[in-house]
């Protein structure tokens, strides 16, 4: 499932720790880590001083001790070009299932969010990425919630054909060892009782395919309201750790201009977010 995982990030105090949180994917089978250091193709010659490098090498040094403490073996990549185009060549040629990186929660910064390596990959990768949710402090440090980030997990679903890949991946996650699912569907406030007994049908025929795939706890839940402001709510109430969830495929940019539900949990979600791309 995902054997081979890409772990894109920038020698930054505030991401230092987006590794430990790794471990659950390890008991789910992944095996391998590239810890992947792109430079910017106009900046890459500057970059590249003594004292960089020096900071580039420490930094993943720090990373290659956790991650291989976890059981990974670990191999480092630096490369001078755009990181969503090389993430794609490494899943392509050298398949590779899993891009991580890491999020801090915050309002729309425009020069941050449509430049930023991060958002990049997010917005273009080919394969699921994990945002891994980074925690800001009141002292203004920056860390990264050390928990099992697959110990429970949430799909909320339209029962679009894209949810229902991130409901497959999900079946594969359950099968590899997760314990804890909810499955939880947003409808709008005026929904009657009969399309709300037909969606409880649904999301039951979920709830049975997980039991069959050998999950020991599902919740099934309904809410009313605007679904990332519902699903946020759900996932502080409910301890979860982790939102499982599919893309819309018509390509991330558009989605910031329309408020797309995606979008707002990368942005807002109190927790990591695993984002499964549409079908290219």
């Amino acid at each position: 499932m995902f054997e081979k995982i890409i772990i894109s990030s920038e020698p930054s105090s505030e991401k230092n720790d987006l590794t430990e949180c790794m471990k659950g994917f390890r008991r789910l089978g992944a095996k391998k880590c590239l810890l992947l250091y792109c430079l910017d193709p106009y900046e890459g010659g500057a970059k590249v001083s003594s004292f960089y490098q020096k900071t580039l090498e420490k930094y993943s040094e720090k990373q290659t001790v956790i991650l291989e403490g976890l059981g990974y073996k670990v191999e480092t990549k630096v490369e001078i070009g755009e990181p969503d185009d090389e993430v794609n060549r490494l899943a392509r040629d050298k398949g590779y299932s899993l891009a991580a990186v890491g999020g801090t929660t915050h309002s729309i910064l425009w020069e941050k969010f449509l430049g930023g390596m991060e958002y990049k990959i997010i917005r273009h990768s080919k394969i699921p990425t994990l945002v891994v949710r980074i925690t800001e402090l009141h002292d203004d440090e920056h860390l990264v919630e050390k928990c099992d980030i697959t110990d429970r997990i949430l799909f909320p679903t339209d029962f679009s054909k894209n949810s229902m890949r991130a409901f497959d991946l999900i079946l594969e996650m359950v099968k590899a060892g997760v314990k804890n699912v909810s499955i939880l569907h947003v409808a709008e406030k005026n929904t009657g009782d009969e399309v709300t007994g037909d969606i409880m049908d649904r999301l039951q025929e979920l709830e049975a395919e997980l039991v069959k795939a050998g999950v020991e706890k599902v919740q099934v839940e309904i809410l009313f309201g605007e679904p990332s402001d519902e699903i946020i709510s759900y996932a502080k109430e409910s301890d979860t750790t982790l939102v499982v969830m599919g893309t819309q495929g018509r390509g991330f940019l558009q989605e910031i201009f329309i408020g797309s539900v995606s979008h707002d949990m990368v942005r807002k979600s109190p927790v990591s977010v695993l984002l499964v791309p549409a079908e290219r």
